[in-house]
């Protein structure tokens, strides 16, 4: 084994919509964690589940701390992952894999990022939002970062298999 997988939720003292949790793998656990780890020498898989908690085809909740309009939230999301990467790199992890979203079948950051077989447009227009907010992060970030970014999509929507790349 070289690589660890690992979950970051963005306030997991706090809750959301189903509920509260014990205040693991927030920021101030995950980036520990991964110093200790990536010391040992492993290989960092960071696991970004924009929630603050389990994100799985079920739920996909936004924190209750960030916007649910779009475009907001869109800027919410942009400087999160911004600022996260940015603390990785500070505190001297370099990650091997960053994943934007886990199990992201059905969208994220419901109920604005929710993505329906019957809301194609708005689907698109929310995924497009989204998605360029990956992009930009990606672009500014990962280059340096990482060596690879991935979409979770937990099913047959990206690449034919569980994965998308």
């Amino acid at each position: 084994m070289n690589t660890v997988r690992l979950r970051l939720w963005v306030d997991p003292t706090s809750g959301d919509a189903y509920g509260t949790y014990p205040g693991d793998y927030g920021l101030n656990y995950t980036l520990p964690l991964a110093q200790e780890l990536s010391a040992k020498g492993y290989t960092i898989y960071l696991d970004f589940h924009f929630s603050n908690y389990w994100a799985d085809p079920s739920k996909q909740a936004i924190p209750p701390s960030w916007p649910t309009e779009l475009v907001p939230l869109t800027e919410t999301l942009r400087a999160y992952v911004s600022g996260t990467l940015e603390k990785f790199w500070e505190g001297g992890v370099r990650l091997g894999i960053v994943s934007l979203g886990n199990e992201i079948r059905h969208g994220l950051l419901w109920p604005t990022g929710v993505s329906t077989a019957t809301s194609k447009l708005s689907r698109e227009k929310r995924g497009l939002g989204l998605m360029s907010t990956f992009i930009v992060c990606r672009r500014r970030h990962t280059a340096r970062q990482c060596s690879g970014a991935e979409l979770h999509t937990a099913g047959d929507v990206v690449g034919g298999g569980e994965t998308g790349r």
